[in-house]
């Protein structure tokens, strides 16, 4: 099972210390049944993981056109 975790550098995050702020959402959905079904996709059906984590981004609401 592949897992969400982030890593930024210290720097980086002191730099840029709203990345807390618009990576916080992201990570507050990604529960262990969303993994387990995105792996599922990668494992089983054999999807590529960009593709992958980029629908479900995109369905989710994090990419794409603001409204």
């Amino acid at each position: 099972m592949y897992s969400a975790a982030v890593t930024v550098r210290q720097e980086t995050f002191e730099k840029y210390p709203a990345l807390e702020k618009v990576l916080q959402p992201v990570i507050d959905k990604l529960d262990d049944a969303t993994m387990q079904q995105l792996n599922a996709q990668v494992d089983v059906e054999g999807k590529e993981p960009d593709k992958v984590s980029e629908e479900w981004l995109s369905k989710e609401g994090f990419l794409g056109s603001p409204a």
